[in-house]
């Protein structure tokens, strides 16, 4: 992510601070949305065009599987602290960090998944 640029919205230049599970697909890797977002709309089939030119919200986090460890599956939802919805920022300008799937940057960070899948099946 920090050679590809992604940090520069997504972290604070040394690492990520915002983060989503659903970006990986170690099923297929390729399809994974931390590849997809960067590439220009409909890039040889993949490319979303999702990133803009703005910092993100740390706080917008999508996804939570674990508020307080375990506790999530056995307790009730009304035992949760209410958390606020952080509305989406849509501003900025486009941003394409990958011109393409040829991209080196692409091809490091599609070769990482690759090798994750790999592991993790094994």
């Amino acid at each position: 992510m920090k050679e590809g640029g992604c940090l520069r919205c997504h972290g604070d230049a040394q690492r990520p601070f915002y983060f989503e599970n659903d970006w990986l697909n170690l099923k297929e890797p390729k399809l994974s949305r931390i590849l997809r977002a960067p590439l220009p709309k409909n890039a040889a089939g993949f490319g979303l065009g999702f990133c803009r030119d703005r910092v993100v919200d740390p706080r917008r986090q999508r996804i939570h599987l674990l508020w307080n460890g375990y506790a999530h599956a056995v307790l009730p939802p009304e035992k949760f602290p209410k958390h606020p919805v952080i509305p989406s920022n849509q501003g900025g300008e486009p941003v394409v960090s990958f011109a393409s799937m040829n991209d080196p940057r692409y091809q490091k960070m599609l070769s990482i998944l690759e090798e994750a899948r790999v592991q993790v099946l094994a």
